[in-house]
């Protein structure tokens, strides 16, 4: 086994299971801002490079989300309004529990994927060495993947940034490698296990270890210890007992359609706060 370490791990989407396979494996334990997202195009992953140059100031902006069309809808996510972000590539099919006009559900979305934006880079400022894991439904190219990493190393020079990709309903099952990139490609299609559980494909995951990513930030976005904390998430609220203590108990409950994210202690096992 060549185990690679490193002190951040992010899910670049692409779809959701690269975000689901690092939850089953312990490595994500807080909410990221690509983590449910999917894109159909690596034309994505070149604007993605773009928004880390700007510092995503034009990330997820109100004019730039476009409704998707009835053919286009996610047949999984019927009960939310879908969108596109036509900057960026990546489409939002389970973040907007209704149409963003004349409501608050825009702030509230953008609100939560700027605090989730800023945690990303606060680990990255953090961390010496970062894997990034992308999850196609096609076949990427190299060029994109490439582009966001000689991004990445301008912009932070003195870090080590991997990014592998898996792809499935690809030409033919292949490894490709450059510097710092590594593609899967299979070609098969994804099925439900790439999901809810895990599939031979994901192996890799296994030969990367997190470290030091407790000490060098707080889980919790370096906000000071709170008694309690009380704020709105997507259809519901969320509740936050004791931060300084060690986790006690964290869970979701839905009641008469309200949703209910309970922590006592710090954040873990995927509670939105």
């Amino acid at each position: 086994m060549n185990t690679k370490e490193y002190d951040f791990v992010c899910s670049l989407g692409g779809n959701c299971s690269g975000a689901s396979n690092l939850k089953q494996r312990g490595m994500r334990t807080f909410s990221l801002p690509f983590d449910w997202t999917y894109i159909k195009s690596g034309n994505a992953i070149n604007n993605l490079a773009k928004c880390f140059q700007e510092g995503f100031k034009n990330f997820l902006l109100k004019e730039n989300l476009q409704e998707l069309t009835e053919d286009e809808y996610n047949r999984a996510h019927t009960d939310n309004a879908q969108y596109k972000d036509t900057y960026t590539g990546y489409y939002y099919v389970n973040h907007f529990s209704k149409k963003i006009d004349n409501s608050d559900e825009y702030e509230i979305v953008k609100t939560k994927l700027d605090r989730r934006i800023k945690r990303m880079l606060e680990y990255i400022d953090n961390s010496d060495k970062i894997l990034f894991v992308l999850s196609t439904c096609f076949q990427i190219e190299e060029e994109p993947l490439i582009n966001l990493i000689n991004v990445l190393k301008e912009l932070y020079p003195s870090k080590v940034f991997d990014i592998v990709s898996i792809a499935f309903s690809c030409e033919k099952d292949e490894l490709i490698e450059h510097p710092n990139v590594k593609m899967f490609r299979y070609k098969r299609d994804n099925n439900v296990y790439d999901y809810i559980r895990t599939n031979y494909e994901w192996a890799f995951l296994d030969d990367v270890k997190l470290v030091n990513i407790n000490k060098k930030v707080n889980i919790n976005e370096k906000e000071k210890p709170v008694l309690l904390k009380i704020k709105k998430v997507k259809r519901g609220i969320s509740i936050h007992l004791f931060s300084k203590l060690p986790t006690i108990a964290a869970f979701k409950l839905y009641f008469f359609g309200i949703r209910y994210n309970f922590c006592l202690g710090k954040i873990k096992n995927g509670i939105e706060i």
